[in-house]
C-alpha cells in the first residue's frame, strides 16, 4: 500500500489516536512512524470496511469493532459514551483495576458525568 498524502482523512484520524497514544504511553521516537503507518492503513481498511457495509448486504451498517486504545477507551465506548476515559485512567494509575471499576462506577451513579436516561 503506498503511503498517503498528510491531508488525507485516514492519515488525519490516524495522527489523533497517535497523539492518544502518547498521551498514555511515552512512545519512543523509532516506533512513532511505525505506530503511524499501521494506524493509517488501518483507518484506510476501516473506510473499506464502511463503504462495504453501506451496500446493505450485511445486517449492521458500520464495522462492529471498536477503535479503542486502552481499557479506559473501551469502557468509555460501553458506557454509553460518558466521557470517563480520562478519569479511570487517573484511577487505574493508583489503584487496582477492581477498585478502579466500582470507584468509576460510583461516580457514574452520582452523576458525575452527567445523567443517562432511565432505559440506559
Amino acid at each position: 500500500m503506498s503511503s498517503k498524502p498528510n491531508n488525507d482523512p485516514d492519515n488525519d484520524q490516524a495522527n489523533k489516536k497517535l497523539e492518544q497514544i502518547e498521551q498514555i504511553v511515552n512512545l519512543p521516537a523509532k516506533y512513532k512512524k511505525y505506530n503511524k503507518d499501521l494506524l493509517t492503513k488501518f483507518f484506510h481498511l476501516w473506510k473499506i470496511s464502511s463503504q462495504a457495509k453501506q451496500k446493505g448486504i450485511d445486517p449492521s451498517m458500520i464495522p462492529e469493532s471498536q477503535i479503542t486504545i486502552d481499557l479506559a477507551d473501551r469502557a468509555e465506548y460501553w458506557a454509553l459514551d460518558l466521557p470517563i476515559a480520562e478519569r479511570l485512567r487517573e484511577l487505574l494509575s493508583k489503584h487496582k483495576q477492581d477498585l478502579a471499576a466500582f470507584k468509576i462506577a460510583e461516580e457514574i451513579a452520582l452523576g458525575k458525568f452527567g445523567f443517562m436516561e432511565p432505559e440506559q
